[in-house]
């Protein structure tokens, strides 16, 4: 009687196959978890540069800090309103992964009239990543995307400062 069974290099063979199989599927998971993650900050950014934009067309100059009327606040710790209280933004957003190591910035010159929003994309490859070498801002490297307010442009932003 003949026994039926796999020979030891079959399963060797079988195995190897099911390590590369893993491999790449976390791979490309980790990869899909980092676009997330950008796409976060893109949205989180986008937003809170429409709120500047409207708090700018109703007192013709951008907030001093971003915060609580005259108070700042923590990113990521209350809402963006006027000194009478007007919401503009709920919650300010903050990165939740990059947020000790490079935490959005705002930014704006004395006159208030241009302002600039930076934060840090996991991946350097993306085509939203327009500061190219990336900003260093408050000690902290790897500034590589923002919004800015109309009337700059990027290499305006010099030294993390308008």
């Amino acid at each position: 009687m003949k026994r039926r069974g796999f020979t030891l290099i079959e399963l060797l063979v079988v195995m190897a196959i099911m390590g590369i199989l893993t491999i790449i599927t976390v791979s490309q998971f980790n990869t899909a978890r980092i676009k997330a993650r950008d796409s976060q900050r893109k949205s989180d950014l986008s937003a809170l540069s429409k709120a500047l934009l409207m708090y700018y067309a109703d007192y013709n100059k951008f907030p001093d800090q971003i915060g609580n009327g005259t108070d700042s606040l923590t990113w990521g710790d209350g809402p963006f309103q006027d000194a009478t209280g007007y919401v503009y933004m709920k919650i300010l957003p903050k990165d939740s992964v990059n947020n000790a190591t490079c935490p959005y910035v705002y930014l704006t010159n004395d006159d208030r009239n241009k302002y600039a929003l930076l934060g840090c994309l996991e991946n350097v490859e993306d085509q939203d990543a327009k500061l190219t070498p990336s900003q260093t801002c408050n000690g902290k490297d790897g500034y590589n995307f923002g919004f800015i307010s109309p009337n700059i442009s990027f290499s305006d932003i010099s030294g993390c400062s308008l």
